[in-house]
């Protein structure tokens, strides 16, 4: 079985991020709490990386939408639309980075991308294991 990265294994910690996934951005430490910069963060890994998955996969030779369960996915987070919102909130998050002290905030800021990402992961994770 390929894994995506996912933290735990076990059926808490699926469990844990599934519901996280969809909770992170609004936690008090970053949604509620942190300012417009902390909430692009944690909705980047979402936001702009579904584009970025998708139109790899969309422009990749080797895959096959043909019975891809997947298809209306890569379809929809390929497609013009969707990419054009990907772009904008790019450069909303680079404009919120340079307004708000993103170089003094880096560390910070990218400890957030990564929990978020590591939610992602375990979100997709759980569709992986539950397919088998």
């Amino acid at each position: 079985m390929q894994r995506l990265g996912a933290v735990g294994t076990g059926d808490g910690q699926r469990a844990r991020g599934g519901r996280n996934h969809s909770l992170y951005p609004l936690r008090l430490d970053r949604g509620a709490a942190g300012d417009r910069l902390d909430l692009e963060v944690a909705l980047a890994p979402c936001i702009v990386g579904y584009a970025v998955i998708a139109a790899e996969r969309i422009g990749d030779p080797a895959t096959r939408l043909e019975g891809n369960s997947y298809r209306e996915w890569l379809e929809m987070y390929a497609g013009s639309d969707y990419q054009e919102l990907a772009r904008e909130a790019a450069a909303a998050l680079d404009e919120q980075f340079a307004r708000r002290g993103g170089e003094g905030r880096f560390s910070s800021l990218a400890g957030a991308f990564a929990a978020a990402a590591r939610l992602e992961a375990d979100f997709w994770q759980m569709g992986l294991e539950a397919k088998l």
